[in-house]
């Protein structure tokens, strides 16, 4: 258990910890595929005024696939 509960708190975290950090280093990044693993990006994505403009329904349903990919493959 505690190894797949480390494995969530991975996924989930250390992609946006890693985003966070380089905003902070290089300036504001772009979102991308980087953060699809993380289901935070997902739940993200899902919402109103971040499902709408742009690239919003590409983030949230390329999210969700790689989240399916990832756990039909465990």
């Amino acid at each position: 258990m505690a190894g797949t509960f480390l494995g969530m708190l991975v996924l989930a975290g250390a992609p946006w910890a890693a985003f966070s950090l380089g905003g902070v280093l290089f300036g504001a990044w772009q979102r991308g595929a980087f953060l699809w693993p993380s289901p935070v990006n997902t739940f993200v994505h899902a919402l109103a005024a971040h499902y709408r403009p742009g690239r919003g329904p590409w983030m949230f349903w390329g999210s969700l696939m790689t989240l399916l990919g990832l756990a039909s493959a465990c």
